[in-house]
């Protein structure tokens, strides 16, 4: 499984649209970390880029994110990649 997370300055960021990368960590059937991989984010905020195309194409399944707009969520769901917000 691939999840990745909105991040900045190697810290979790909190706002999804406005990160400096996504975080993607591939973690495996025992939820031991396979791998980590940075993704630098694209110049538009979340919502108004292709990044949850680009996400999915990367193999992207869960997003966890603390603050993200609705828009941002439909994108993400439309494309397959399930949000969890908190």
């Amino acid at each position: 499984m691939k999840i990745a997370i909105p991040t900045k300055d190697n810290q979790v960021d909190h706002h999804f649209g406005h990160c400096d990368y996504y975080t993607i960590y591939e973690l495996n059937e025992s939820n031991e970390l396979l791998s980590k991989t940075l993704l630098a984010s694209p110049p538009k905020c979340g919502c108004k880029s292709e990044i949850a195309d680009t996400l999915r194409e990367k193999g992207v399944e869960v997003m966890l994110a603390g603050n993200i707009g609705q828009g941002a969520i439909m994108k993400l769901q439309d494309s397959g990649i399930e949000v969890i917000r908190g």
